[in-house]
């Protein structure tokens, strides 16, 4: 059966409208996230990540200075994201500094995205109810809205992957040069993209496409390579600050005790956030669906095969990325890969369902009617399991944004009229919103983002109290801001601490406040002393020394 007979005759008015109300949907979604986090945050836009704040710094000094770092004065590679870095950076040195354009950037990006779940359902034969239906799911299970709200760029991700996939795996594929451009842009957005790249090479391998393969890989590790060249002539670490940071703990002295130490990982953070739900969901559809055809598979329409193949891939990036790479923190790691698999999974069912047995095969209807009601069962239970976690975002991204206002938000108002006195240096565990108000002195992130010395040490377990005395008395920094970390020294004097409510993406629910010196404690608890009544009135506040009246 040729394509042209199995595919359904289409409506172009009625597919443009329904293509329309997916792009409302998806924007809109983003736009009334935006708008009840707002009214959480007494009316400011606060973004539920800290992280967001560190792109925008980075792309504001790139804008200003020409600098790839946060500090115009200092090169950090801060960024697992180049090309939304380099975007933000582009928005900034046309329209200006506003914290409005990663959500600007998300707000396209949504739009992107359905247009890009769109097409790939249409080559899946969809008709055009079902894509709207499976649009609508890719973006409640994303979670688009809460993912839009971290002000990072995994919107963009999820829309440059599926942007990737279909013209990679489609029965004619794009030419090797516009497939290695598209997934050097891919990796560009997110290295987990190179995960993609892997198993699209697979595939396509698989399919003896060798020339389509190679240059899917090429372009994704020509990007790596490309950047990390970049960093190194920067004197920065060939990856980024943040993957060396994620890579803690990953050494070890064996090959074996490593295979280990990822197996069990792997296993826990499928555990944890149940990426492989949706993947597991497809496979198994696509592939019943050509084993209920007696023809050979080279006769398969090319829906089915590109059901075939597209779970096949998502599969294989799957556990790519749950071996190799982390799961959760505010769902956003493995997004791109749950959104694939919405789209996956609705292509892969309609696959199976409209294939059917020759007619000699055929046997009646009520003998398949159980297995049916077991396979629609447990595909809905595992859908449900892939959106239980998901909802929870949906109902907390206002309380996340909150809990970056009333923390964030309020320790760099502190810095910002405490360094207005003492501009030095200042021991900060996070950058992000910190970095982004300018501070007057230099903040020295021992969370290693900022600093590549810094992130070598925690890679390697060196960062300890001695680290954190030594790096202290040479930079000069006299007052530390941190959660109590363990490296926190013993002869620095907690002065006090600030603790919020129902905390969902801090590190900490409390942040201390702390002199490095035992002449600094007076002045920073006069300081606090004084900055106190201007808090949010749900920020409990305890001081940890007594050296007059206390103000609360």
């Amino acid at each position: 059966m040729t394509d042209d007979i199995a595919r359904r005759p289409m409506h172009p008015a009625m597919d443009r409208a329904a293509l329309a109300l997916a792009v409302v949907l998806a924007v809109g979604a983003v736009a009334l996230t935006a708008a009840a986090c707002r009214r959480a945050t007494d009316g400011q836009l606060v973004y539920a990540l800290d992280d967001a704040y560190i792109h925008l710094a980075m792309g504001r000094t790139l804008a200003e200075s020409g600098v790839w770092g946060v500090n115009a004065d200092t090169p950090g590679a801060a960024s697992s994201s180049p090309l939304w870095t380099l975007a933000l950076a582009g928005l900034v040195a046309t329209i200006g500094d506003h914290v409005w354009l990663p959500l600007a950037l998300n707000l396209l990006a949504a739009g992107l995205l359905a247009i890009a779940a769109d097409a790939w359902l249409r080559q899946l034969d969809l008709p055009t109810g079902a894509r709207v239906g499976t649009i609508v799911a890719l973006i409640i299970i994303g979670p688009l809205g809460p993912l839009a709200m971290t002000g990072m760029e995994h919107v963009v991700h999820a829309a440059a992957v599926l942007a990737l996939t279909l013209p990679a795996l489609r029965e004619r594929p794009a030419q090797p040069i516009a497939l290695a451009l598209m997934a050097a842009l891919a990796t560009g957005v997110r290295y987990e993209s190179a995960f993609v790249a892997a198993a699209l090479a697979v595939v396509l391998a698989l399919r003896g496409d060798g020339r389509h393969a190679v240059a899917v890989v090429a372009g994704s590790a020509a990007l790596v390579i490309g950047v990390g060249a970049w960093q190194l002539s920067m004197g920065e670490g060939f990856l980024p600050n943040s993957l060396i940071v994620k890579a803690a703990g990953v050494t070890r002295e064996t090959l074996v005790e490593w295979l280990k130490w990822k197996g069990y990982g792997a296993m826990e953070h499928a555990h944890e956030a149940p990426v492989v739900v949706l993947p597991l969901l497809a496979v198994l559809l696509a592939f019943a669906a050509s084993l209920r055809r007696t023809e050979k598979a080279a006769e398969l329409p090319s829906s089915t095969r590109l059901a075939v193949e597209g779970a096949a891939a998502l599969t294989l990036a799957t556990l790519l990325h749950v071996v190799l790479s982390r799961t959760g923190w505010y769902h956003r790691y493995e997004a791109y890969l749950l959104m694939w698999g919405v789209v996956a999974a609705a292509g892969s069912l309609q696959a199976w369902r409209l294939r059917r047995p020759d007619a000699e095969q055929r046997v009646p209807a009520g003998a398949t009617r159980a297995p049916a009601i077991v396979a629609a069962v447990g595909a809905g239970l595992l859908v449900l399991m892939a959106f239980g976690l998901r909802i929870n975002a949906w109902t907390t991204v206002t309380t996340a944004c909150r809990n970056i206002y009333e923390q964030h938000g309020q320790v760099a108002r502190f810095v910002e009229q405490f360094q207005r006195i003492d501009p030095g240096p200042i021991i900060v565990h996070d950058i992000g919103l910190l970095s982004y108000r300018r501070p007057r002195g230099a903040l020295i992130d021992m969370g290693g983002l900022a600093s590549h010395e810094i992130a070598v040490a925690k890679a390697h377990g060196w960062l300890d109290r001695g680290f954190a005395k030594r790096i202290a008395r040479a930079r000069g920094a006299r007052l530390a801001i941190s959660y109590d970390h363990e490296w926190l020294p013993d002869s620095w004097v907690k002065v006090a601490s600030w603790r919020i409510h129902d905390n969902r993406v801090a590190g900490s629910d409390t942040v201390y406040f702390l002199a490095t010196e035992p002449d600094e404690v007076a002045p920073l608890l006069d300081a606090l002393r004084q900055f106190q009544p201007s808090l949010p009135e749900a920020i409990d506040v305890c001081y940890h020394v007594d050296l007059g009246p206390a103000a609360r």
